[in-house]
């Protein structure tokens, strides 16, 4: 179910298995997901592009692989700095 994109919530809820359970599984078997990318000066301009062509904090996230709270918080300084 996980391979198929089922959340590990849902798996737990269908199944009747606890989340903790389903977790070790999915480290076992290397399923586990991939660490978020570390932001670097790139992302920051791609981001700050992004913003002013209009994109959402929550697509540029997707797109960039960073955290949503990450891409708010640099809204809010390009905001307060002047840059949007």
């Amino acid at each position: 179910m996980i391979r198929r994109g089922k959340s590990v919530t849902e798996v737990s809820k269908n199944m009747g298995i606890s989340y903790s359970t389903i977790k070790s599984w999915m480290m076992k078997e290397g399923l586990t997901k991939k660490p978020r990318n570390i932001p670097n000066d790139e992302d920051i301009n791609q981001t700050l592009d992004m913003l002013r062509e209009g994109h959402t904090e929550h697509v540029i996230s997707r797109k960039l692989d960073l955290p949503l709270s990450t891409i708010i918080e640099w809204r809010n300084d390009f905001e307060r700095d002047g840059f949007l």
